[in-house]
C-alpha cells in the first residue's frame, strides 16, 4: 500500500475511534433518544428495542465441492501424448497408462479424452468442524481422480483424495491422515487454480499427496511454521522404505505478500518392482525443494512465481546407475479487469534433464504459454476459454501422420466450466 494511502487509512481509523470516544462520553452526560426514526406516539413514550440477532448456528458437519467439466482440442493430432506414449498433458487431454508403484502392475490404460466434454471432477468434502478436533474427507469423481489416485488405490474414476484427523492446541494445529501436498502453486481442486489446464511442474515436478502426519505451528501471524513425515510421494500404503519428511516455512510480511518456501527428503521408486517377474523395486534418495512467491501488486493484479529442483539419486546396483534430476520455474500474472472478467496468462519452463519424469530418453526441455480467459458470472460459477502452445528442444509431441518422429510444438484449445457450492 502506497504511503500517503497508509497516513489516510491510519488517519481516518483515529478519526473514527476519536468519534466512538466523544459519541460513549456523550450518551453517559445526555439520555439518548428514542431509535426510531419517527416520533413515538404520546402512548407510547419509550421505543421498543430491537431484538438480538441470533448467533449462528454451530454447524458440526460441512459440505462443499465442485464440478468441473471441459472441452478441449489438440491441433494435429487426436492423443495429447509425448512420443513415448506418456501423457504431454497430465490431467487435461490424456491419462495413463498408469502403475501402482507398490505391486509393480498396470492398474489403467491410457485414456483420451480430446474433441469431447470431459467430467474431469465432481469433487465433494465433508468438513468435521470442532474447536479442538476436526477433520476432512474429500472425493474426486472423474478422470482426475485416476491421475491423482495414490500408489495402492484403484483408479475406477473415483479416489479418496483427502481423509485426515485434525487437533488444534494453540498455534499448533497437527493432521494425520491423507492430505495434499505443500508444494506448487496450482492444486487439484479446479476453482482454485486460476488457469483450466495444469502447468508441467504441478504434474511431473512435484507429488499430489501425502499420507502420514504434519505438524503446522503459526510462530506469529507473519511467520508458520511445517514438519511432517510420510509414507512418500503419493503413497497410500508403507512399502518398506525410508519415510519422507516434509518441512516449509510461510512468510507474510505484509497483507500484499506470500511466500512459501518447502522441502521433502527421503527414499521414493527410482525403478518400479514388477511382481509378474519377481522383480523388487529399487529405491533410492528423492529431493525436491519448492518455492512459491504470490504479490498481491494491485485489488486487480496478482503475481505468482513458482520454482521446482528435484533429484533422484542413483542406485548401487545396475537397474538406476544415474542420478536424475529435474527443475522449472513457472510465472503466472493474473488481472481481473472487472470483478466478472479476468485473464490470466501462464509462461513455464521444465527440464526434464535425465527424462526421469517424462519416460523420454535423453532428457527433455519443455516449455508453454497459456492465456486462459475468465467470466465468473456469479460467486458459483466459473467458465474459463483456454489456448496453449507448448514447446520442446526435441520433437517430443506426437502428430498425426508424423509416426515415431513426432513434432516440437503441439497447441490446444479448451473450454472449462465450473460450479461451486455451497
Amino acid at each position: 500500500m502506497p504511503k500517503n494511502t497508509t497516513l489516510l487509512a491510519g488517519a481516518a481509523l483515529a478519526l473514527g475511534l476519536f468519534a466512538s470516544a466523544a459519541a460513549g462520553a456523550f450518551a453517559q452526560a445526555t439520555p439518548a433518544p428514542s431509535p426510531a426514526a419517527k416520533p413515538a406516539p404520546a402512548a407510547s413514550p419509550t421505543a421498543t428495542p430491537a431484538p438480538t440477532p441470533s448467533p449462528t448456528p454451530f454447524k458440526l458437519l460441512g459440505l462443499q465441492g465442485s464440478f468441473d467439466a471441459g472441452y478441449e482440442t489438440m491441433g494435429g493430432t487426436s492423443a495429447a501424448r509425448f512420443v513415448n506414449t506418456t501423457p504431454s498433458r497430465v490431467f487435461d487431454g490424456s491419462q495413463g497408462p498408469f502403475f501402482d508403484e507398490n505391486g509393480g502392475r498396470q492398474v489403467g490404460p491410457a485414456n483420451d479424452y480430446l474433441n469431447k466434454f470431459d467430467l474431469q471432477n465432481a469433487n465433494v468434502a465433508l468438513n468435521i468442524n470442532g474447536s479442538v478436533f476436526s477433520g476432512k474427507i474429500e472425493g474426486s469423481f472423474g478422470t482426475d481422480a485416476n491421475v491423482i489416485a495414490s500408489n495402492g488405490q484403484t483408479r475406477a474414476n473415483s479416489n479418496l483424495t483427502q481423509a485426515y484427523f485434525q487437533a488444534i492446541e494453540g498455534p499448533a494445529t497437527f493432521q494425520a491422515g491423507k492430505i495434499e501436498t505443500i508444494a506448487g502453486a496450482e492444486v487439484i481442486e479446479a476453482p482454485g487454480n486460476s488457469n483450466y489446464s495444469r502447468s508441467y511442474l504441478f504434474g511431473y515436478a512435484i507429488p499430489f499427496t501425502h499420507t502420514g502426519v504434519r505438524v503446522t505451528y503459526v510462530a506469529t501471524p507473519k511467520v508458520t511454521v511445517i514438519v511432517g513425515a510420510n509414507n512418500g510421494w503419493d503413497d497410500w500404503k508403507f512399502a518398506g522404505k525410508k519415510k519422507t519428511l516434509e518441512g516449509a516455512l510461510e512468510l507474510a510480511p505484509s497483507p500484499a505478500i506470500a511466500w512459501t518456501i518447502d522441502t521433502y527428503n527421503g527414499n521414493d521408486f527410482a525403478v518400479s518392482g514388477n511382481s509378474a517377474i519377481f522383480m523388487a523395486p529399487v529405491f533410492t534418495n528423492r529431493m525436491l525443494y519448492d518455492t512459491v512467491l504470490t504479490v498481491h501488486a494491485t485489488s486487480a493484479l496478482t503475481l505468482i512465481a513458482n520454482y521446482d529442483n528435484g533429484t533422484q539419486l542413483a542406485d548401487s546396483g545396475a537397474f538406476f546407475p544415474t542420478t536424475a534430476h529435474w527443475n522449472g520455474v513457472a510465472g503466472y500474472a493474473n488481472y481481473a479487469f472487472t470483478p466478472v472478467y479476468g485473464i490470466s496468462l501462464r509462461k513455464e519452463y521444465f527440464d526434464d534433464i535425465n527424462g526421469f519424469r517424462t519416460g523420454l530418453p535423453g532428457g527433455v526441455l519443455l516449455q508453454s504459454n497459456t492465456a486462459t480467459f475468465n467470466y465468473t458470472p456469479g460467486t458459483n460459477y466459473i467458465i474459463r476459454l483456454e489456448y496453449r502452445l507448448d514447446a520442446a528442444d526435441k520433437n517430443a509431441f506426437t502428430y498425426t501422420g508424423a509416426g515415431p518422429n513426432g513434432r516440437a510444438h503441439q497447441s490446444s484449445l479448451g473450454v472449462e466450466a465450473i460450479v461451486k457450492f455451497p
